[in-house]
Parts: C-alpha cells; sequence; structure tokens
C-alpha cells in the first residue's frame, strides 16, 4: 500500500465505521471457535444486539483514530507521539485511547508496568489473538503487550483493533490467531493496517489483555 493510498484509508475508516463495519462484522456472525466462556464476562446480550456492538465499535474507533493520529507529522497530525529525539509513546497513546473508553489505570505507567497491571488485574483476562479480534469486532477494549525481561528496558504496548485476525510465518502461526493492532512507535511502525507480528518482534509476542469491563460498561 502507497503512503498517499495508506492515509486515504486511514481517514476513510471513519466513514465505514458508521456503515456498521459490514465486511468485518462477518465476524460477528460466528462465534471464534475460541471464545472465552468465563462466567465474569456476560457478552452473550452484547453479540445478539447489531446496533449496541455497531455504537460500541463505532466508539472504539472513534477513541483510536483521535489518539493515533498524534504519532503522525504534519499535517496528519500532531506528532505529539512520535518525537524527533527517536523516543516513542505508545504507553501514551494507549493510556489515551483507554481513558475515552472508561479505563484510567494507566496514568503515568510505562509499557513494562502497564503489562504488569493487567496481568494481577481480573478486570484484564488474558485471551488467545483470535478472541482479542473477536472482542474488539463487538467493540471491546483489548491491550496488546509485551514486558521486555531486561527491566532496564521498555517494552511495548497496543491497541487491538476491529478487523479480521490473520496468520504470521514469522510467529510460525499458521491459524488465524494475529489481530489486527494501531500500533504507536517509530514513524515507519505507525500503522493500522498491520497485525500484531508487525509491531512486536520475533522473539516479543505480546499478550493479549481484554478490559472485561468495557461489553459490560453502557455506551
Amino acid at each position: 500500500m502507497k503512503v498517499n493510498e495508506f492515509f486515504r484509508w486511514i481517514f476513510k475508516l471513519r466513514e465505514k465505521r458508521e456503515e456498521g463495519w459490514v465486511i468485518e462484522r462477518r465476524v460477528l456472525k460466528r462465534r471464534a471457535i475460541d471464545q472465552v466462556t468465563s462466567p465474569a464476562i456476560e457478552v452473550t446480550n452484547v453479540a445478539g444486539n447489531n446496533k449496541m456492538t455497531s455504537e460500541r465499535t463505532a466508539k472504539l474507533v472513534d477513541a483510536i483514530l483521535e489518539a493515533w493520529t498524534k504519532c503522525l507529522k504534519p499535517p496528519y497530525g500532531s506528532g505529539e507521539f512520535s518525537p524527533d529525539d527517536g523516543s516513542t509513546d505508545c504507553n501514551r497513546f494507549v493510556h489515551e485511547v483507554c481513558v475515552k473508553l472508561g479505563f484510567a489505570g494507566f496514568e503515568g505507567l510505562r509499557a513494562n508496568k502497564m503489562f504488569e497491571l493487567m496481568d494481577k488485574d481480573d478486570h484484564w483476562l488474558d485471551v488467545s489473538g483470535a478472541t482479542a479480534a473477536y472482542y474488539a469486532n463487538l467493540g471491546g477494549l483489548i491491550v496488546a503487550a509485551w514486558k521486555n525481561p531486561d527491566p532496564d528496558k521498555s517494552g511495548h504496548v497496543a491497541i487491538v483493533r476491529p478487523g479480521m485476525a490473520g496468520s504470521s510465518a514469522q510467529w510460525d502461526v499458521s491459524t488465524k490467531d494475529i489481530p489486527k493492532i494501531a500500533n504507536v512507535g517509530p514513524a515507519q511502525t505507525c500503522r493500522l493496517d498491520r497485525g500484531a507480528n508487525f509491531a512486536f518482534g520475533k522473539d516479543s509476542r505480546p499478550t493479549y489483555f481484554f478490559w472485561t469491563v468495557s461489553l459490560k460498561k453502557d455506551i
């Protein structure tokens, strides 16, 4: 995809979500094979209500776009999340999206600490990539997170966006278990059109944390 085509695709996302993500909602018509059935997650009514699902998904897409464009340099965005010193603000991006969707617990945390918080919080459930894609299509909040084993180095976080899950030769995954993500990083990795394998290295596969409250909250 050429750069200009990519940006046209980005800004058409708002139009596309108004149509209810007609193409991607095929996912809603079939349950993910590995759908989580924990009694702590009451999603049956949500999945069965197309109007509510469309509104939740629209809210998720808007939250992602409003925060994600800050990683783009002018005239496409402010560049706030991609400073010229080479550092990146994946944590601030994820925090901003989460705040818009009702979770403010990441304030001031870096990626490694965000991972630790979700790993210990019962409201954040570790799910598979296919399940992460399923819940994102319902408008659920899912954070892809990798904790760096070196405590002196940064980890990475991203947001799972609505879309069809895919496979990855890099991770030797032949099943549809790699969700699409909204990623903030160095300029060349600020993308919305790639899977999680694009943003996380071969040896740094993320954990997908689903905030179960996001499908219980009123819109």
